[in-house]
């Protein structure tokens, strides 16, 4: 329910923006990684709030000690994982891809 809600609105977001940035730059996959990573988990946060109207943990503590932390890993093993990924699957950012 939540996941899926929350997941689809980040990649409907994602899928949006991502003409407008140049992916292969590895500060520009980074940032966006970051940016989404944290977009997801604060979206799931707020919709998890609303919906079960109970919350264990404050928005700053969730933000501070899980979210952040966990946006700055998953945008440091992506920026290791997408040039192997790249050159494996032989993939170009073509405009016919896009």
């Amino acid at each position: 329910g939540i996941n899926t809600l929350t997941l689809a609105i980040t990649g409907l977001t994602v899928g949006m923006l991502s003409p407008k940035f140049f992916k292969e730059s590895k500060i520009t996959q980074t940032a966006i990684v970051f940016a989404f990573a944290l977009f997801f988990m604060l979206t799931h946060y707020i919709f998890n709030s609303f919906i079960s109207k109970i919350t264990y943990i404050s928005l700053s503590e969730y933000l501070f000690e899980l979210i952040i932390p966990a946006s700055l890993y998953t945008s440091f093993i992506s920026m290791a994982i997408f040039p192997v990924l790249m050159s494996r699957y032989h993939l170009e950012e073509k405009e016919e891809f896009l």
